[in-house]
Order: structure tokens, then C-alpha cells, then sequence
């Protein structure tokens, strides 16, 4: 089998040569936090100070600083949207486009009521790019998303579907739940970059979420500060994020914008910060010292506490303010998952009459290469359906092998029992079911769950779900335990210090030990991550694929 290669820039020695230099104390307070508070702590961060410059092409406008946030060399600025040569100070057919459409979350006109507030938003030059004139006028204010079918050559912008060969307007495809009637696309080389600016604005001003708007079926966005985004959105965001890894023309102009506006992107200076926030590191917490970055700190850290003790417990939600950690995916049906306070995650075919549905509740994958024993807790009830049916109808399952596609595929699942249901007949009649999981899932490297709900046109059920839990129990880190066969994968330091890994397939996620068992780094198995120090001795590294792999090799830095 042919070998891929990827690479981890595990720098050592402290070599930075043209990476970020990252403000030692900016981020402190994110250290040790997760999901919705990890988001919190950051807006608390870069939203002040928030510096910004007037809107427009005058002197002292923001516009005039394309030539240092967007320098292409020769006098050009970087255009994202089109192959056109822009040049400054010529501004003739240049456009100040916002990333995330302006529509979507207030007005600038200075006599409406909700303008207080917005013009941060409106003038923050980490979401504002010069943009082709034509490929703004195309872009107006539709969705990201990926385009249907060959475009042909089209670059007027009054004329849909347009492609310049840059950027693409037109017919949006289905993407893992995710649809919208017409979508702009960027170019596969930008569209991390498209990813991180919208992760940014919404966590910056998350303060603004009650005026997120929909325009159409434009909006990608939710009038909450989290999860915020759409299912769809987090999918599609996500995708671009891990495929269009953090560039150096990014690392460049987020210090660039810095030293104009006095705050950063969080999302390009770790590069894995969006899996600790919308991702597969949900339920891990942040840790300042350990996780990726893209560039050094310019100074030592301060002394973090270690990671949160949290015993034994994996994954626990109450499913009463949002179904994250879980994400839903729809089979068949118009009804969906959704959560309600006091009640947990629902899901119901019942719609003025019952309609037939298929509906998955799945977890975040959970890495039990470690783990000896887990038991899952939850409490559920039925009601409104068959009696005779609800055990068929309400079932839980679990996958090593689901690839988070949004695609179910029924080899891939394999039901677990549950001992204890409702009685069917009443809301009040909740069960609290423990069951202990299949031991085949000990030692895998990515396990899921999920709950199955199933309707059809004749008779539908409520099926509510809340406060569950998973506890497992951990066997201990021993250096030179290596799980299953490691015959096809090699882990070692080259001569530079970098971390190099040789398997037959994505590696997906890279844990570093010291000798004495305690984590030294993590970080997804992508290029250019560094900013970690590590004196020569003898480490573990863990490595985890996309098949569920894991592998473990004991690994000497001279």
C-alpha cells in the first residue's frame, strides 16, 4: 500500500523563523475551557480592545491598509476574490467586501436604531478584503457553500451563476444537511481563510446575536452566542477549515491587522481552535501550552494549572440548552432533532398528522484506545405511539468506522440494547437506563453513539432524551504499549527537529507524552503546526488515523 506523509512542525529550541509571534499573555484566560465557554473567554479577549479605523478609501480609512494586510508584492493587494490585478493606490474597480455579509447582523446607516453596536463589526478589517468589483456584485449577500455542476466562464456579476475561476455563484449542493437555493464558493485555496473569518466574527461579536438576521434562506446563523451557526454551517465550516489549513498569507496578515486594531484571530493562531469549539474536541479542554499553533509565543508562558480533574466521566450533557456535543442528521422526514429546556433533546414525526422519518442523534467521536470499561447513563421517555412499537422505534447504536459524512450507512452501526424504557403512556414516566458498553469498543481509536428515531405515516412518538453521561474506566499510560499492528507506520524526529509520521492513511489527531505519562502536546495530524518546545529525551507519541486506528511508538528528539 502506497505510504502518504504528514508532517508535524514540532519545533524545538525555540525556532520561529517566519511564523507568528504571539502575544505571551493574550490568551491566558482561555486555558482549561471548553465548547460555549471557550468561545465566551475568546470574545472576552479580542473584542477589546477592538481598534477600528474609519470605513472608506480617505486618509486614515481603513481601506488604505490594504497594502500591508493584503500585500501581494509589487505593489499589488491580494485579491481573494478574482485574478484581477488590483494595485494601490489605484482603487479604480476595488470594492471593501465584507466576508460575512453586513445584512446578516445590522445596518450601517447611522440613523437606524440598532447601529450602536455594529460598527465594530462593520469596519473590522479581519473579515474586510479588497474584492474585484464584478466578484462582489455575484457574492452579494448569499451563503458559503459549494457550487452544483460545471459553471461556464462567466465574469459579470449582474449575470447568475458566475465564475471567474476564483470564485463561483450559483446553485448550492447538499452538503451534509446543509442546503441553500443559490451559494457563493471561493477558490479551494481560500476557503479556510473564508472559514476562520467567520468563526471569528461570531465569536468577537457574539454580543451581537440577537441581531444575527436571515436574509431568505441566506443566513447561516442562529440568534444564540452558541452554537451559532446552523448544523449545516458548522458541517460546511468545519470541512473547509481541515482541508485549507492555516497559511502563511494568513499568519501574515493577522499580525498585520494586530498592529492596526490591537486584536487577533484566534482561529489562525491555533489552528485546531474550531474542533475545541464546534468540532471533534469538544469535550477536550483548551490547553494554552499544549495545543497547535501556528507561530511562537514572543515570551515564556506563565505556570497553567493541568488540565481539569474530571474523574471518569467522558462525555455529559443535559441536552437542555443545545444538542452539542451531539449533531443530528436527518435520513428521511421533515422533523428533526431539536432540545427544549426542562425536556432535553426531542424528536417527534408528528406534524398536524404523523409523517414518516428516519433520525440520528450522534455523538462527537470519543477516543477509547485507553479505556478498559464504559457505562452510559441517560434518561428518556415516549409517549404518543405505539407501545407495541417503541422499542423497534427508539433504539441506540454505536460506530468506529462513521466518518462524520452525514451519510448513514447501515454497516457501519450496530445496536446496543437499552434494558429500560417508559412505559409509553405518560411524560412523567421517565426510565434511567445504565448500560455498559460492548468491550470490542475498548482500545479503539474514534468510537461514536447514537440514537435512532423512526416514524411513519401512521404513527409517530416523542421521543425525549436528557442528562446523559459516560464513564469509563482508564487503564494506565505505558510507555512501549503500541495497540494492534505497527508494522505500516513510523514516527521519528528528523535532524530539524520536526515530527514526522509515515502511515497508509489521514492521521487524524497526534498526542505527545513524557516518559512519566503526561501530556506534552496535541494537535490535529495536519502541516505547519508548531510553536511546542521540546528538550531532547524520550517521548510517546500516539497517533490517531481516520480508519480509528491508533498507534503509539516511543520516539528519541537528540
Amino acid at each position: 500500500m502506497k505510504k502518504n506523509y504528514f508532517f508535524l512542525a514540532v519545533l524545538f529550541f525555540g525556532y520561529i523563523g517566519t511564523f507568528a509571534q504571539i502575544p505571551v499573555s493574550y490568551y491566558v484566560n482561555t486555558h482549561g475551557k471548553k465548547m460555549d465557554e471557550l468561545k465566551t473567554a475568546f470574545h472576552q479577549i479580542i473584542s477589546e480592545p477592538c481598534d477600528v479605523l474609519p470605513y472608506g478609501w480617505g486618509a486614515g480609512c481603513l481601506a488604505t491598509q490594504f497594502v500591508k494586510t493584503d500585500n501581494y508584492g509589487d505593489g499589488r493587494v491580494w485579491d481573494m476574490y478574482s485574478d484581477v490585478k488590483l494595485y494601490y493606490p489605484n482603487t479604480y474597480g476595488v470594492n471593501i467586501e465584507h466576508s460575512l455579509p453586513k445584512s446578516w447582523w445590522g445596518v450601517s446607516d447611522e440613523t437606524s436604531d440598532i447601529y450602536v453596536g455594529n460598527v465594530k463589526a462593520y469596519q473590522d478589517l479581519h473579515h474586510l478584503s479588497p474584492s474585484n468589483v464584478a466578484a462582489n456584485t455575484a457574492k452579494g449577500n448569499y451563503a458559503l457553500g459549494e457550487v452544483e455542476g460545471d459553471i461556464p466562464y462567466n465574469d459579470n456579476g449582474d449575470i447568475l451563476p458566475f465564475n471567474n475561476y476564483v470564485s463561483k455563484v450559483g446553485p448550492g449542493k447538499s452538503f451534509m444537511g446543509y442546503e441553500e437555493n443559490t451559494v457563493f464558493e471561493p477558490d479551494d485555496e481560500y476557503k479556510g481563510d473564508f472559514a476562520r473569518m467567520y468563526m471569528y466574527m461570531v465569536t468577537c461579536y457574539e454580543n451581537l446575536s440577537n441581531r444575527w438576521r436571515s436574509v431568505g434562506t441566506r443566513s447561516m446563523l442562529q440568534k444564540d452566542t452558541y452554537p451559532v451557526f446552523t448544523v449545516g454551517a458548522q458541517r460546511l465550516l468545519l470541512k473547509w477549515s481541515r482541508e485549507d489549513p492555516v497559511s502563511q498569507k494568513e499568519i501574515d496578515r493577522n499580525n498585520a491587522v494586530y498592529a492596526i486594531q490591537h486584536n487577533r484571530n484566534p482561529f489562525i493562531d491555533f489552528p485546531n481552535l474550531a474542533e475545541y469549539i464546534w468540532g471533534d474536541s469538544i469535550m477536550r479542554p483548551f490547553l494554552l501550552d499544549k495545543t497547535a499553533k501556528s507561530g511562537a509565543f514572543d515570551g515564556i508562558l506563565p505556570v497553567l494549572p493541568d488540565a481539569p480533574v474530571e474523574g471518569d466521566v467522558l462525555l455529559s450533557t443535559t441536552f437542555m440548552t443545545s444538542l452539542l456535543p451531539f449533531q443530528p442528521v436527518s435520513v428521511t422526514g421533515e422533523q428533526g432533532w431539536k432540545y427544549t429546556s426542562g425536556y432535553g433533546a426531542q424528536m417527534s414525526g408528528y406534524l398536524g398528522h404523523s409523517i414518516s422519518n428516519e433520525d440520528w442523534l450522534i455523538s462527537p467521536p470519543m477516543d477509547f484506545s485507553d479505556v478498559v470499561s464504559a457505562t452510559l447513563k441517560f434518561m428518556h421517555v415516549c409517549n404518543k405511539g405505539s407501545v407495541a412499537n417503541m422499542k423497534d422505534n427508539h433504539t441506540l447504536w454505536y460506530s468506529v468506522s462513521y466518518s462524520r459524512s452525514g451519510e448513514i450507512r447501515p454497516e457501519e452501526w450496530i445496536q446496543i440494547p437499552v434494558p429500560k424504557y417508559s412505559s409509553g403512556t405518560s411524560w412523567n414516566d421517565w426510565a434511567a437506563p445504565e448500560i455498559v458498553l460492548p468491550s470490542e469498543l475498548n482500545g479503539q481509536g474514534k468510537v461514536f453513539i447514537a440514537f435512532k428515531y423512526l416514524s411513519t405515516d401512521s404513527e409517530s412518538a416523542t421521543w425525549q432524551i436528557k442528562n446523559l453521561s459516560l464513564n469509563v474506566s482508564r487503564k494506565s499510560l505505558e510507555v512501549g504499549t503500541i495497540p494492534g499492528e505497527n508494522a505500516d507506520i513510523h514516527i521519528w524526529f528528523d535532524g530539524n527537529g520536526t515530527l514526522r509520521i509515515s502511515a497508509p492513511e489521514k492521521v487524524e489527531r497526534v498526542s505527545i507524552y513524557g516518559i512519566g505519562g503526561e501530556l506534552l502536546y496535541e494537535g490535529r495530524g495536519v502541516a505547519g503546526v508548531s510553536g511546542i518546545s521540546l528538550p531532547a529525551g524520550l517521548y510517546l507519541v500516539k497517533a490517531v488515523c481516520a480508519g480509528g486506528r491508533v498507534f503509539s511508538e516511543k520516539v528519541i528528539c537528540r
